[in-house]
């Protein structure tokens, strides 16, 4: 079930709804096949085409995903703007940003997923999160990229950009991403150096 609430009031209307995976499930809403074929010229394409006026646009947008009555993803934007122009598929502007938030089975926050601009395809069921993208999981550790692809139906993060991977031991800088959406496994396609954190603790 995704709740759709906006300035802390609870609507009936579901805005993003594909985004929810079974599981953006985490929603099946982060972040999602059909990746390949998007780029950041496509994003500054839609830059250009944002300047049509959305069908609707809503403002301090959270959205929660549940499963068996436990929610399991929420999404934060402070704008989120619907297209649907004549000819191109429908797609969700997300212009100031989001903060996406999964949940554990005891309620505690397992991985969080920010950018500056996202974009959502409902048909494709496909996020896509540029400008300053972060991802942290319950281990600590964090990832840093420009772009990078939300696929829900496979529940998979991926990026064909640089990324940089910091953990408690070290830090990884390679082009190519790709983890599950709670970042717990993850791999690097091309790892182009590994730097040491040395441990201040030792004297």
């Amino acid at each position: 079930m995704l709740l759709y609430i906006q300035n802390s009031v609870k609507l009936n209307r579901k805005v993003l709804s594909t985004l929810v995976l079974g599981a953006f499930v985490f929603i099946g809403i982060f972040v999602l096949s059909g990746c390949e074929g998007n780029s950041l010229a496509e994003i500054d394409s839609l830059n250009l085409a944002s300047k049509e006026l959305p069908i609707s646009t809503s403002h301090n947008v959270v959205l929660q995903y549940s499963d068996s009555g436990n929610i399991k993803i929420i999404l934060k934007a402070s704008v989120l703007e619907k297209y649907k122009n004549k000819g191109e598929p429908p797609y969700d502007l997300l212009p100031e940003g989001l903060e996406i938030e999964f949940i554990d089975s005891v309620g505690n926050v397992e991985a969080k997923v920010i950018s500056k601009y996202a974009i959502h395809y409902p048909k494709k069921e496909l996020l896509i999160l540029s400008n300053d993208v972060r991802i942290f999981n319950i281990d600590g550790d964090k990832l840093n990229s420009e772009y990078m692809t939300w696929d829900a139906k496979s529940k998979k993060i991926k990026s064909d950009d640089f990324v940089k991977i910091t953990t408690a031991d070290e830090i990884i800088y390679g082009d190519g991403f790709e983890a599950n959406q709670d970042f717990t496994n993850y791999k690097i396609n091309h790892i182009k150096g590994i730097i040491a954190i040395e441990d201040e603790s030792v004297q």
